[in-house]
């Protein structure tokens, strides 16, 4: 096992404190799924940016997830050469029988389809959030959006809430979840963009009165709603409409998405339970099934890309007016820099 505070290699016969420096490794790696803190830690690390971003709890669940895939890829990979190599003994060893010959491409038969099976399997929600409540119960996670109001992560929180109030944004957008509003926020996202952040909850409470200050003042000013490729997220638009706290009648409101039809064209895409009651359930990564997931209470979370990713293609969304993943944003971006929006969604 390799420290992921002093980077010193133990033997896991040595015991789960590290004997150089004392870190207490939360991961057993002789435990499936075999996942260690060296490898959580390189996740967080990729999708924290190093540290430099915060991320929601999807986020991280997403990195993990797509490391099991990593895991159960190479494994049937390995398993696949090895067994080649020692078939490919025995079918010269007798290479003058015809049974050993029937035999060695029945069996290799048999193998392919079960790679394919194997990877293709699906990974249950219950595993990937069992890694991540096990580290949790023994480790802290630096800068993961747990569920905190957003100016307790934040020692200065008069200078966070002054930021939402002391410029006029060129427009407003409207997220569907708190978690991605904090995101958002506190990455400084609306900095950056000239952006007034605000969940569809109202919240945080500050940008929402500042919402409506602004809708009165500038009733031009667009509004920009992002949201999961859900039930919940399609009826969005819906939603603030008809509650009129919001004041959005007549107002110039562009949906951005996630649109199940613009989450098709992903090659690996990860559909997450709406409600997961007992944890069992399967994540699911078929292809062009999106309307289908959803009324089997499934949902694709805007937030499966790292912060980076999101922020970036958010930005680019909002500045051409074009949905978030589609085909005509995808050729936008690519044409800047050379790289495809959907990058990091899977």
């Amino acid at each position: 096992m390799k420290c992921p505070q002093c980077n010193s290699n133990q033997k896991y016969a040595e015991g789960m404190i590290c004997k150089i420096c004392g870190y207490r490794f939360a991961l057993n790696p002789k435990e499936s799924p075999y996942i260690t803190d060296m490898a959580f830690k390189n996740a967080v690390d990729r999708v924290s940016g190093n540290g430099q971003y915060y991320f929601t709890y999807n986020q991280l669940f997403a990195q993990i997830y797509r490391l099991l895939k990593k895991k159960q890829r190479q494994g049937t990979t390995g398993c696949l050469i090895g067994f080649f190599i020692i078939m490919t003994a025995v079918f010269f060893t007798n290479a003058g029988s015809f049974f050993a010959k029937g035999l060695f491409f029945t069996i290799f038969i048999f193998l392919i389809w079960g790679i394919i099976w194997f990877q293709t399997r699906s990974i249950s929600y219950s595993k990937v959030a069992g890694i991540i409540s096990k580290y949790r119960k023994v480790r802290s996670i630096d800068r993961l959006i747990d569920g905190r109001n957003l100016f307790e992560y934040n020692l200065n929180s008069k200078e966070l809430g002054d930021e939402i109030l002391q410029y006029a944004p060129e427009r407003i957008l409207i997220v569907e979840r708190n978690d991605i509003a904090n995101m958002l926020i506190l990455n400084r996202f609306h900095i950056e963009q000239k952006t007034l952040v605000v969940s569809d909850q109202k919240y945080p409470e500050r940008a929402f009165t500042a919402c409506q200050r602004f809708l009165l003042q500038h009733s031009d000013i667009p509004v920009v709603l992002m949201h999961d490729a859900s039930e919940e997220g399609l009826h969005m638009k819906d939603r603030l409409l008809t509650d009129k706290a919001w004041n959005l009648e007549g107002k110039n409101i562009q949906d951005l998405g996630l649109f199940p039809k613009d989450t098709d064209r992903l090659k690996h895409s990860m559909w997450l339970p709406t409600m997961p009651k007992r944890g069992k359930e399967k994540i699911l990564s078929n292809k062009k099934m999106s309307y289908k997931n959803i009324q089997k209470g499934y949902k694709m979370p805007l937030d499966i890309a790292p912060p980076r990713t999101v922020m970036g293609v958010t930005g680019l969304a909002m500045a051409t007016g074009l949905a978030l993943l589609s085909d005509e944003l995808l050729a936008e971006q690519q044409s800047h820099s050379g790289i495809g929006a959907g990058r990091g969604f899977g």
